[in-house]
Parts: C-alpha cells; sequence; structure tokens
C-alpha cells in the first residue's frame, strides 16, 4: 500500500511511531493548514468570530454578544476559543480558522494513537491518514466554525469508551485503566458540550447499541466507564453553566430553537433518507464499516487466533456504532446529514483493519483486493484524493465558493457610503447580521481606517416592529425575496424619513443601507 514504505514493519516501537504521527501532521499540514486565510469569511463564521473577538476586546469573556445583541445559539465554547486564539496570533481570518485546522489535525492524531493501540502500531498510520483525507472533513477543518471542535469532543468520548474493550497488555491496572479512560471521555464531554450542546449524543448512544449489538459483556464493560465520565464532565460543566447563564440573563437574548432541527412534516423525506446521504457524504470511509461484517470476516478472525478475534470485535463495534448512530439521528427526526458528522470519527480508525487484514494477508483474495483499493492502497485511490484537496482549497480559498465570495466587498461597498471623518455612527441591522454578520465586521474595520467610527448593532426586536433609529443613524435592510424587511418600513421609506444611500449582496443575500433623515 502507498503509506507502507513510510513504516518500518520491524525495530524500535518508538522511532516507528514519531515517523507515522509525523507522517499524519504532514497530510494534516497540506489539507487542513495551507492558504487557511487568504480568503473572507462566509456562511456562518462570523457568527462564532464576531463574539469571539468582542470577549477579547472588552475582556469581558462570560457575556456572549454580537454587535451588543446577547447571543445564546451555540454555548460559549467557540467563541472562547476563537478569542484565545486571537489573542496569540492576532484578529484574523488565519487565527480564527486555526481553532477548527488545530481540531482536525487533533483528530487525525487520535485515531492514529487509538487506531494503533487497537491494531498495531504500524497500522495506525492508516487511520490517522484517513481521518486527515476524508473529504466530510475538510470543510470543518478549515472554517471557523463549531463542527471540528466538537467532532474532536466526540472523538474523544467515544474512542475511549471502546478502549475499554482492548486487549489486557494495555491495560496498566484495571481500576486504573478504568479511571484514565474516563477522564478522558469526560474532557470530551466537555469539549463536546461546550461547542454544541447536546449534539453529540446520537454517536454516544449509537455506540451503545452497537456494543448491545456485537457483545452484552462488552457493553456491561463500558457502561461504568460512561457512568463516571458524564459525572466527571457534569462535575465540570454545571458550575460552568451557572456562571455563564447569570452573565447573560435577562430579556431579549437570542436563542436557538432546537425543534427547527428536528420532526417536520416538510422534511420527512430527507430525514428518512439520512442513512443514505450520510453513507455517501461520508466516503470513501463509508466502505470500510462493511468489512468487519459478514461470515467471511469470522472465519478470518478464527483462522487468525485470539488476538485477531478481539481486533475484529473492536472493528465490528465501530461499524455497529457508526451505523446505530445514523439510526439515532433518524428516530430524533434530524434531516440534514451534517448532523450525523459526529458518528463518523468511528470510522478512521477501521482503516487500520482493513490495511492489516490486506497488507498481512489475513484477509481472503477478493477481501485483500477491494481492501487494498478501498484504504488508499491504489495509487489511484491516492490520486484521487490528494488532487480533491487541491481542487478544494482552490475553490474555498479562491473564492469559487459562492458563500465565501463577497463578505469584503460588501463590506468595502458600506464603508464607502459613511460620510468623511465624523462622530461615531450606528447602524442598525437585523436580517443582514442573520444571515452575513461578517459583512458589517468588514465595513467596520474599513471604516475604521478611513477614521469614521462605525457601530453596528443587532436590533432584531426594533426592526421587527419597523422602529426607526435616531437621526443621523443608519439602517441595513434586507431586500432579497427570501427576507425582504422593507414593508415593515413603507410609511418612512415613502414619506423620506429613510433615504437610500445604496445596496450591495453577497452570495444569494441583497441589502440596502438607508440614512435617517427625520423620526416620524
Amino acid at each position: 500500500m502507498a503509506a507502507d514504505a513510510m513504516l518500518p514493519e520491524r525495530g524500535d516501537k518508538r522511532a516507528s511511531g514519531l515517523l507515522g504521527a509525523l507522517t499524519v501532521l504532514a497530510a494534516c499540514a497540506v489539507v487542513y493548514w495551507a492558504w487557511l486565510g487568504s480568503s473572507g469569511f462566509g456562511g456562518t463564521e462570523g457568527h462564532r468570530v464576531i463574539p469571539g473577538w468582542t470577549m477579547l476586546e472588552t475582556r469581558d469573556w462570560l457575556h456572549v454578544t454580537m454587535f451588543e445583541q446577547t447571543y445564546l445559539r451555540k454555548p460559549p465554547g467557540m467563541a472562547w476559543a476563537i478569542g484565545a486564539s486571537a489573542a496569540v496570533l492576532g484578529e484574523s481570518e488565519f487565527s480564527a480558522r486555526a481553532v477548527s485546522a488545530g481540531a482536525a489535525t487533533a483528530s487525525a492524531l487520535v485515531a492514529f494513537l487509538f487506531a494503533g493501540r487497537w491494531f498495531g502500531r504500524r497500522w495506525g498510520v492508516y487511520a490517522g491518514l484517513c481521518q486527515a483525507l476524508t473529504p466530510l472533513f475538510w470543510q470543518p477543518g478549515r472554517t471557523a466554525d463549531i463542527e471540528a471542535l466538537h467532532n474532536l469532543g466526540v472523538q474523544l468520548v467515544v474512542l475511549a469508551l471502546i478502549d475499554t474493550l482492548a486487549p489486557a497488555r494495555w491495560r496498566r491496572g484495571e481500576l486504573r485503566w478504568r479511571l484514565d479512560m474516563a477522564l478522558v471521555a469526560a474532557c470530551g464531554f466537555v469539549l463536546a458540550v461546550v461547542m454544541k450542546g447536546p449534539a453529540g449524543a446520537p454517536a454516544v448512544g449509537g455506540l451503545m447499541l452497537g456494543l448491545l449489538i456485537v457483545c452484552r459483556r462488552g457493553f456491561n464493560a463500558v457502561l461504568p466507564v460512561l457512568t463516571a465520565a458524564v459525572v466527571l464532565a457534569a462535575a465540570a460543566l454545571g458550575p460552568v453553566a451557572m456562571v455563564v447563564l447569570r452573565a447573560n440573563a435577562g430579556a431579549g437574548a437570542v436563542k436557538e430553537d432546537v425543534s427547527g432541527f428536528m420532526w417536520s412534516w416538510s422534511t420527512l423525506f430527507q430525514t428518512a433518507q439520512l442513512p443514505v446521504a450520510a453513507f455517501i457524504a461520508a466516503l470513501p470511509a463509508a466502505v470500510w464499516a462493511l468489512f468487519p461484517l459478514g461470515r467471511d470476516a469470522r472465519r478470518e478472525a478464527e483462522r487468525g487466533g485470539p488476538g485477531a478475534q478481539n481486533e475484529l470485535r473492536i472493528a465490528r463495534v465501530l461499524a455497529w456504532s457508526w451505523m446505530a448512530s445514523l439510526g439515532a439521528c433518524v428516530l430524533a427526526g434530524l434531516s440534514n446529514p451534517r448532523y450525523a458528522m459526529p458518528g463518523a470519527v468511528m470510522l478512521a480508525p477501521l482503516a487500520a483493519y482493513v490495511a492489516k487484514g490486506a497488507v498481512s494477508g489475513a484477509f481472503m483474495p477478493k477481501r485483500r483486493l477491494i481492501a487494498r483499493i478501498a484504504c488508499l492502497g491504489h495509487p489511484l485511490v491516492l490520486g484521487v484524493l490528494l488532487g480533491g484537496v487541491a481542487v478544494f482549497m482552490a475553490a474555498r480559498e479562491a473564492n469559487w465558493d459562492p458563500d465565501r465570495r463577497g463578505g469584503p466587498d460588501a463590506g468595502a461597498a458600506i464603508a464607502a457610503m459613511l460620510p468623511a471623518p465624523s462622530d461615531p455612527i450606528e447602524l442598525w441591522a437585523d436580517g443582514l447580521v442573520e444571515a452575513r454578520p461578517d459583512v458589517l465586521l468588514y465595513a467596520s474595520r474599513l471604516a475604521h481606517r478611513n477614521r469614521v467610527e462605525l457601530r453596528p448593532l443587532w436590533r432584531k426586536a426594533s426592526v421587527k416592529r419597523g422602529e426607526l433609529p435616531p437621526v443621523g443613524a443608519l439602517l441595513a435592510l434586507r431586500t432579497d425575496a427570501r427576507g425582504d424587511e422593507r414593508p415593515a418600513y413603507a410609511g418612512a421609506i415613502t414619506d423620506g424619513s429613510l433615504t437610500p444611500l445604496g445596496g450591495a449582496s453577497v452570495h444569494k443575500f441583497e441589502f440596502t443601507v438607508y440614512a435617517v433623515t427625520a423620526r416620524r
């Protein structure tokens, strides 16, 4: 296989482990770090970046705000991480995205370490490489958003729990070993919850169901470790949650309506087809989940002895747990395959199982041939993935992706509408903040360079009521068909209380900026 020549078959284990880690890090450097900050923010990046940078600038790390509006749609974990990164690297696209790139790199190393424990250090490199090269994880790892860190948290939970099934030779003592894994899982719970709340529950629930399917004894072994991890995580998160909620108490906070992500008649078809969509999204890694299943896999393990049987058991737990996590997503009424992404962290370690069976000859001839192709063993497969990385980076960082296009340009358009250096100018908005808050971030920064202090304010309730800002302030209204805010201000626009200064567009959103010339 392609990576086979990279690692010595025998020799010093420490050197082998270091070479494997460096190989994984090299792949992550190409996929996640190259040209990381070469394009402007897009999508929902502004919703994560602005609260983090605001925390750094105000030194208030508890109150989560966006343009002076309390913002509690997501837990504060990503804002903390982006603020901390900016404190070290400065406020830039690179520093904001470095959080996710670091999390994606850590995920690849975690897959490398755990798979090496279960299937042999030589084979762990395949798991690390496959975690890095699976297209499903490219975008989260290069975006200032919450998925990469959330995936890392879920990965620590499920792999630490599965480690309770590892061979006894890895244990330094039964109780110490279980406590260590409970602590790792607890850290994973804390990370996942502060990033995205309970969104990782289908993956953890899928793991427990997978254990029940494969081996009830394994379920009984994991349950006490899971319980200890939950207790430790709750003890750590409880006081933090109380302090954060107290700091953000008060009417008017923008909160998430979780029911919007779950069962709905309008998304029933998408919910039903989620497992298929998630399988396709996780290719080629999804194929590896098929190898531990079936009679051929059991015959190979029986022929290989107790060690091979234990490896098959772990591989089957990984495969069944991932499939069970998809079922849990369907039961929860989720319709977007993106919400099934956390469970996919269980696929990468299967690459080590597949690679070992293919290279060592443990697999039967037909399965060996298929495995060599599926697990990066064929130069064409590796070439296609590396070519895909190059195209993906070009599309994302050269602004081919329409979701990233135009944020700085739209911000510059607003900055050009402002008068010469003057007193601070308020700019009220709602729909533009909901759609692309990065536009106002860029506008305020460009205005500052021109010695104009622009103060964007997210006034959700006021804009919905059609309330006018003070005379001399500005109002940005969305004007596209999906979110036209002009009807609430029709009278003010007609009688001249609002004077249009100009408009711009970003991705599929259009907006117009008005100057307030009179109060009605």
